[in-house]
């Protein structure tokens, strides 16, 4: 009966809309990560310290990155209290904005290190609670095709972010998307019906809002199959990132490309791979949806990663690069929708802490971003160079999948 209920509220009018504006939300949001990691802070670094812009910038994102880990969970359980998302929702994007839009006027490292770690962390606050919306108000049976969508469309502001803003300068770009971040964050209030938020935990009883330090903790005993999905996680996104974030250096150092040739060819591979993405995605999601059954799509993910690695110790060619861009990025868009929908079902608590949940599996996403550049540089400097980074690629891409081989159980409705 609780069941039913729920579920036809998530399916209330307003689920469309809510997939929709999460969508373009995340357009700008993608977009403002993007172009400030790649483009906009190296550039105000090497202007602030044109000596020692390497390790500066290092630092800048080193920093940040470390206080990123504990954004989502500790935001996403503050959204989870009360009976409404929308105003933790406009208030990150307010403040998160605010940070980035004075970004261009730092005029140190440390104010760089100060609003970009302010601004980042806000900005995790809107990923998290956007996120959790579409579990309050969206059907279990539609999940996956709603991650998939807004997950293209992170990808798609990504790439926009860092096209734009390369002919544009610093300082109004941060102001332009800064102010673009909270435009769409205005409009997705004003436009999405509010009736149906938070609908899951107005319908749960006997769920006050507790302390958010107390929520802070998970039992592995009790949400076993959780914490498997948050190691799987972890595994997956190392493996992917420990090698599709040298392609530069792979191309060059290990294909024996020049620079020119290399660049073309990683623009080529991204390319591919963000094609793939897309394709995979949005067919994993709805398949997914389809048979109930997301656990599958994990292992092949998990394959298509592996065979990525073996295309590129086979054949050690530009061609090979990019069709190991397009197998890496298949597997990246499965993980995506899949992964994103069956921690939706597997969540602790989905009628009262959704957002918190989904902020645990974004730390061992995080984890796995700032570990794999480590790894990747250990292998390539001390153990055996890029094939020593391919093979073990490839072994904790497997990993990943024996992993994931123990959630192919169907799981219990929520």
């Amino acid at each position: 009966m609780e069941d039913a209920r729920e579920r036809s509220l998530a399916s209330a009018p307003g689920a469309r809309g809510t997939v929709r504006g999460v969508a373009l939300l995340n357009i700008p949001l993608f977009a403002a990560y993007a172009a400030a990691l790649s483009v906009l802070l190296p550039s105000e670094v090497a202007r602030v310290d044109p000596e020692g812009k390497v390790g500066s910038f290092a630092v800048v994102a080193g920093v940040s990155a470390s206080v990123t880990i504990v954004a989502q969970p500790l935001l996403g359980a503050l959204s989870d209290r009360g009976r409404s998302r929308t105003p933790w929702l406009v208030g990150y994007a307010l403040l998160g904005g605010l940070a980035y839009g004075l970004l261009g006027a730092a005029g140190s490292i440390v104010g760089l290190v100060v609003l970009w770690s302010l601004a980042q962390f806000l900005l995790n606050g809107v990923d998290v609670t956007s996120s959790a919306l579409l579990i309050d108000r969206v059907d279990r049976g539609r999940r996956g095709f709603a991650f998939a969508l807004t997950g293209v469309a992170a990808v798609v502001g990504g790439a926009a972010g860092v096209a734009v803003v390369g002919r544009v300068p610093p300082v109004p770009a941060f102001v332009g998307i800064a102010v673009l971040v909270v435009l769409a964050c205005a409009v997705f209030a004003a436009r999405v019906p509010g009736a149906a938020d938070r609908v899951a935990r107005a319908a749960a009883p006997g769920h006050a809002a507790p302390l958010v330090l107390r929520r802070l903790l998970i039992d592995p005993r009790e949400h076993p199959r959780f914490v498997v999905l948050i190691g799987w996680r972890f595994l997956f996104l190392l493996s992917h990132g420990c090698v599709s974030g040298m392609l530069l250096y792979l191309a060059t150092d290990h294909l024996g490309a020049t620079e020119a040739s290399a660049a073309g060819a990683v623009a080529g591979a991204t390319a591919a791979g963000g094609a793939a993405l897309i394709v995979t995605a949005l067919l994993g999601g709805r398949i997914g949806d389809r048979t109930g059954r997301p656990a599958p799509f994990l292992l092949a993910a998990g394959a298509l990663v592996i065979a990525g690695d073996l295309v590129l110790l086979a054949v050690p060619s530009l061609g090979g690069l990019l069709a190991a861009g397009a197998a890496f990025g298949a597997g990246l868009g499965l993980a995506l929708a899949c992964g994103t929908a069956l921690g939706a079902e597997l969540l602790p608590d989905p009628r009262g802490g959704a957002a918190y949940g989904l902020g645990l599996l974004n730390v061992a996403s995080n984890l796995a971003q700032v570990a794999a550049p480590v790894l990747a540089a250990a292998l390539i400097t001390s153990a055996g160079g890029f094939p020593a980074l391919l093979v073990s690629s490839a072994a904790t891409a497997l990993l990943s999948s024996a992993v994931a081989a123990s959630l192919l159980r169907p799981s219990r409705a929520r």
